[in-house]
């Protein structure tokens, strides 16, 4: 099965899936990223997010007067301030957007909307902020749903700012998460194909070795590689060097 990384041949982000964690079915979203070696492409890693935390905190900023919502490029609920119940349902199927307000949901500019609540009833403004996940093309869509009685003045900007204050953090963890994903798997990766590459060769140089040796005192698999490679290569010299001393 081809990912959608190695088609694109850049970084992905999923919609939101369920997933068993520890015992617990989990909100998560898998962030992969290539790795390519000469212009090939020799495989994905994936880093799976909790979005737990996420829920939780659009429900301590949300009210019954204001909720705010968080939806990713297919129009599921990521989170919803006040029913974590409709979590991973169409936010734009229970509202009954129109398309208009469906496209301008993952618009370029801050798109505001007042109409009835399908619900409640009730006039409600409905406030859309684009999240452009930086190196990959997906677009999530945070919002907030507001009557419109109590949308004046002061809670006019106050919800403005909210959402785009809470975008701004949910790209700024997205970027945290592509860094940690880099340094952490796919560099070390990437050494230790160089390393593999080499010996395929031959070429058993020690001092070309010291790149990859900086990640053989980790804890995790990585380092259990390395230091497999470094008992591999040991073991080849010695080998090459005994069957020197018998053809001489």
């Amino acid at each position: 099965m081809v990912s959608k990384a190695e088609e694109l041949d850049e970084p992905t982000l999923t919609e939101a899936f369920y997933d068993e964690v520890d015992g617990e079915k989990t909100m998560l979203v898998s962030y992969s990223i290539p790795l390519i070696e000469d212009g090939k492409f020799i495989g994905v890693v994936d880093a799976d997010l909790n979005l737990t935390s996420v829920q939780e905190n659009f429900a301590k900023v949300s009210t019954p007067d204001n909720v705010y919502l968080l939806v990713d490029n297919t129009g599921n609920l990521v989170a919803h301030g006040m029913s974590p119940d409709s979590l991973m349902k169409n936010a734009f199927d229970l509202m009954k957007s129109p398309d208009e307000e469906r496209k301008a949901a993952y618009g370029d500019a801050m798109y505001t909307v007042t109409r009835v609540s399908p619900t409640s009833g009730k006039d409600m403004v409905y406030i859309y902020h684009a999240l452009k996940f930086p190196g990959t093309d997906s677009v999530w869509s945070i919002f907030s749903s507001t009557e419109k009685s109590k949308f004046v003045g002061t809670a006019h900007d106050m919800v403005i700012f909210a959402v785009v204050l809470a975008g701004i953090g949910i790209v700024v963890l997205a970027i945290i998460l592509s860094v940690f994903v880099r340094r952490r798997l796919v560099v070390p990766i990437g050494d230790v194909s160089d390393t593999l590459a080499r010996f395929a060769d031959l070429d058993l140089d020690k001092d070309k070795g010291a790149k990859v040796r900086e990640h053989q005192y980790r804890t995790d698999e990585i380092g259990s590689m390395v230091s497999s490679l470094a008992r591999m290569a040991n073991n080849l010299r010695e080998m090459v060097g005994k069957i020197n001393g018998v053809s001489q």
